[in-house]
This record gives structure tokens, C-alpha cells and sequence, in this order.
């Protein structure tokens, strides 16, 4: 195409800015966050993991340390939000960039692999979760992170960053999931005996250096407290319906990405991609109902999604054929 490039940045420049001018209006009407604050202060004040085991006033700390441990790095005071806020918009921004170079894996296109990532920017959840203080797109991005190593073959160090991602937040496992069951079912199965040995040794080294630090509680806020509210309080499938239609409804990605998820299936031309969004789908929808979820459990279908759309303009475009991880472009 001959104005590819300008139409590339182009498809950038709008969503950025439309995500650059959201964060900058969530900043002049700052709020107050009541969860965040209590949360920094237990990493301020050295008393992480030590609150009392409840949802409402947030005493209880059921996040893994490090988005806040960062965050602890610019934060003036415990009500001092603005640096959190800016963390998430960093790593929004990177995710935007990992989305990219995963799918030109896919395509020799680079007006095809800047559409997932202006899809991704102008989505509403990503409007909304860059601009608020939490782990999510911190996770995010290492998750993507994780997906790149994978798909360029470096599948020992994709999961040491998979096991990064997990103690960043805990529902991004669908990722590592996908990258093990692929491998898998790949012609020699032994390959992926190790990798998964790994990223449940490694998984298993943070727990415990966790729980030696934290007198044992780490364990218990993380883990067993959102297993107990979840049995307590039940996993509404009702509320799991409602708020997968919303996730779904609201990200134009999400929906195109189902379309050409269940036309590929059909098609028997099922590759990685496909495996990563089926599986990030049902863990959606299998934590979504929990208390305390909300529609920031659907960031990883999205992402999946948009890439898939991508892929599939390119295919229309160019009439490329997707061969395992690679492309072979019939002209």
C-alpha cells in the first residue's frame, strides 16, 4: 500500500491521544481512592499483609507487592495517587507497543499490526484502567512480554516472565496456560514437561520468600482470603452472565475477535492465537462472578482479540496463510 505509513501513524496518533486526553481529564478531577491509599500505606508504614481479612474497608491486601512497591518509589504521601496513575499509563503505553511486534510476528504488514494496537487504545476498558492506580496494565505488559519470548522461541525465559506477571496479579494465567498446552500438543510433549516444571518451581521460590517475609500472611491475603470470600459469598453466574456481556458489549475487540475466533474453528484453522483467546475467555468467565471482579478480567481477551483482527485484515489484504508462528504470503 503506498500511503501505508501515513495511514499507520495515523491509526496511532488518534487513539493516543483520545487515551493521552482521557488520563489528562481523570487527573484534573483526581478523586480520591480510598483502596489504593490503604494499600500504600501498608507498604509506607512496613505493615504489608497485616490488615484485617475484609473487602469493604480494604484491609485486607489481596495483590501481590510490586505495582505498589513501585509506586511507593514516587509517592510523596499515602494520598499522593498522581504517580500510581502514571505508572498505569506507562505500561498501557507499552502494551500498546508489545501488541504490535506480537502481531507483526503474524504479518508482514504494518498497517495490519497497528490496528490491534489503536483497537486496544480505544477501548473502554483500557480508557478506563490507565488511569487509575492498579496493577492491571503493569501486568499487562508482562504478560504481553512473556508472549513475544514465546513466540520468538525463547520459551525458558518467557516463563520466568510469566511467573513475574503472576506476582504482579494473579489473574493473568491464561497466557502461560495457552503457551504449555500449545507446546503440548506440539509432536514432542516432553518439551513442554520442563517448561511447566519451571513456572511452578519458580511460582513456588516467590510463595515462599513471600511467606518468609511476611511472617507466613502472604499466603493467607492473596490466596486463601478471595478462595474464602468467593465460597462465603458464593461465584454468582448470574453476575458472571451480566459482566462478560459488558466486557464483551463495550470492546469492539473482544467481539471481533469472537467472530473470527468461532470462523477459524469452523475453518480447522485453529493456530496459537485462537488457543490464547479461548483460554483467556473462560478464565474471564470463570473469575469474573467472584467478588471484588470487574471488567478488568476481560483485558487479556481483549488484547487477544484485537491481535486476531489484525491478523485477519492482513489476510484479506495481502492474502497471507498463517503456517505455525509464520507467514507465508501468496502473492
Amino acid at each position: 500500500m503506498r500511503y501505508e505509513k501515513y495511514v499507520s501513524v495515523l491509526v496511532v496518533l488518534l487513539p493516543l491521544g483520545l487515551l493521552i486526553q482521557h488520563f489528562v481529564f481523570s487527573v484534573a478531577h483526581p478523586g480520591f481512592d480510598v483502596c489504593g491509599s490503604t494499600w500504600l500505606g501498608y507498604i509506607r508504614s512496613g505493615g504489608l499483609y497485616t490488615g484485617e481479612l475484609k473487602f469493604v474497608e480494604c484491609t485486607s491486601f489481596p495483590y501481590s507487592p510490586l505495582f505498589f512497591l513501585v509506586w511507593n518509589l514516587f509517592a510523596h504521601s499515602t494520598n499522593d495517587i498522581f504517580p500510581g496513575r502514571v505508572i498505569s499509563l506507562i505500561f498501557t503505553l507499552l502494551s500498546g507497543g508489545m501488541i504490535y511486534l506480537i502481531a507483526r510476528r503474524y504479518t508482514k504488514s504494518i498497517l495490519c499490526a497497528v490496528v490491534p494496537m489503536g483497537l486496544f487504545f480505544i477501548s473502554p476498558i483500557v480508557l478506563y484502567w490507565s488511569t487509575v492506580a492498579r496493577a492491571d496494565m503493569m501486568a499487562l505488559f508482562f504478560m504481553l512480554l512473556g508472549i513475544y519470548l514465546f513466540l520468538r522461541g525463547n520459551l525458558g525465559l518467557s516463563i520466568i516472565v510469566f511467573a513475574i506477571t503472576f506476582f504482579i496479579k494473579q489473574i493473568y494465567v491464561a497466557a502461560p496456560i495457552a503457551v504449555l498446552a500449545w507446546t503440548f500438543f506440539r509432536p514432542s510433549k516432553i518439551k513442554s514437561f520442563y517448561p511447566a516444571l519451571g513456572y511452578l518451581i519458580l511460582l513456588g521460590v516467590f510463595i515462599g520468600i513471600s511467606q518468609a517475609c511476611t511472617d507466613g500472611n502472604f499466603f493467607r491475603h492473596v490466596f486463601l482470603f478471595p478462595v474464602q470470600s468467593a465460597g462465603t459469598s458464593g461465584i454468582s453466574i448470574s453476575r458472571a452472565f451480566w459482566s462478560g456481556l459488558v466486557v464483551i458489549g463495550q470492546n469492539i475487540g473482544v467481539i471481533l475477535g469472537l467472530v473470527v475466533v468461532v470462523w477459524n474453528i469452523l475453518k480447522r484453522k485453529i493456530t496459537f492465537l485462537e488457543v490464547w483467546f479461548i483460554v483467556a475467555f473462560l478464565v474471564m468467565l470463570g473469575c469474573i462472578g467472584k467478588p471484588g471482579s470487574g471488567d478488568n478480567y476481560g483485558l487479556e481477551s481483549l488484547v487477544v482479540g484485537c491481535i486476531l483482527v489484525g491478523i485477519t485484515v492482513s489476510k484479506i489484504i495481502d492474502k497471507e496463510v498463517l503456517v505455525g508462528n509464520t507467514v507465508r504470503v501468496i502473492r
